[in-house]
């Protein structure tokens, strides 16, 4: 019998749009140091029910560092949170046989290279791998999420996780973990997927490297460039003074967060000019030259234009 996508058994995670399903396997890919295991765990700190297992290949100092830098969420980290680092065996049936015997009822594998997969290009190897894990996880209802790396190539809807698509093609949800933009100084963070069953509502949230706190901001449709048209125009039509307009930096501090890219709020105003309709202009024209120019934007009724003004030095 199958079951609707609004009665799946979803964890608790941020935001509303849930992606994880008590029972299923997950995947949450991303590349090196972009914030998968920081968000997982804060996660995780919300499942005081769950008896959960990590498993990590990373060495006792890193999560005494980690636990030092996330003392604030450790401090509320359910008692049934286990650690098993710098986790060592030959097999994949080793290290599950081990986690058998733990009684857990959530499964972080934390990298996939715990599997002990030769060649993670091998769609035949992966199977094998998994198919254990798999067939043990569904038996005794258990929560599998393994966490993974992204190729150096951009992709989508699975194409850029590492090695084979059989990754995807047998875990119930993958998920992808990737900066907003390609800036380094860039915090914020976009999380896309792919699920069986339910869609996967991609959503943006902010990462301190420094702290490791995570702040959600809100679904990515509300940057989407016909969002930011709807939310910059809102902001032209109640600007405190008409006559004066709005200088394209001042109508981006007026969006709450999530707040758009300069040049996406650049681009939705002259869309929203082009295409008029919209009652808006931008002063001097879009046909004339802005270079040197004091550029604003303000609405058409109420007032004259403002004369251009020649940016002083």
């Amino acid at each position: 019998m199958e079951v609707p996508p609004e009665n799946l058994p979803f964890l608790d995670f941020p935001p509303e749009a849930c992606p994880l399903v008590e029972g299923w396997s997950h995947i949450i890919a991303g590349k090196p140091k972009v914030g998968k295991t920081e968000l997982l765990l804060q996660v995780i700190m919300g499942w005081p029910d769950k008896m959960v297992l990590w498993l990590t290949e990373e060495p006792y100092k890193a999560w005494v560092k980690r636990v030092a830098l996330m003392d604030v969420f450790f401090e509320n980290a359910p008692g049934n949170f286990k650690l098993g680092y710098e986790v060592r065996a030959d097999t994949t049936e080793t290290i599950l046989a081990q986690v058998k015997d733990q009684g857990a009822n959530v499964v972080v594998v934390d990298t996939v290279k715990l599997l002990r997969i030769r060649d993670e290009n091998d769609s035949a190897g992966v199977t094998r791998a998994l198919t254990p894990w798999m067939a043990w996880a569904e038996q005794t209802r258990t929560t599998l999420i393994f966490i993974h790396h992204n190729r150096n190539a951009e992709g989508a809807f699975g194409d850029e996780i590492a090695g084979s698509h059989a990754w995807v093609g047998l875990i119930d949800v993958f998920l992808s973990i990737k900066r907003r933009t390609s800036k380094k100084d860039d915090r914020r963070r976009v999380v896309e997927g792919i699920g069986r069953v339910d869609e996967v509502k991609p959503f943006v949230y902010t990462f301190n490297p420094d702290t490791r706190e995570i702040s959600i901001l809100g679904p990515l449709s509300t940057n989407s460039l016909d969002e930011v048209k709807g939310r910059v125009l809102e902001v032209i039509r109640n600007a405190p003074d008409q006559a004066r307009g709005m200088l394209t930096a001042e109508v981006r501090n007026q969006l709450t967060n999530p707040q758009p890219a300069l040049r996406q709020v650049l681009s939705a105003l002259t869309e929203l000019v082009e295409e008029g309709g919209h009652g808006i202009v931008r002063v001097p024209p879009l046909d004339e030259g802005a270079a040197g120019k004091r550029v604003v934007w303000r609405v058409t009724e109420g007032s004259s234009e403002p004369e251009p003004e020649r940016e002083e030095g």
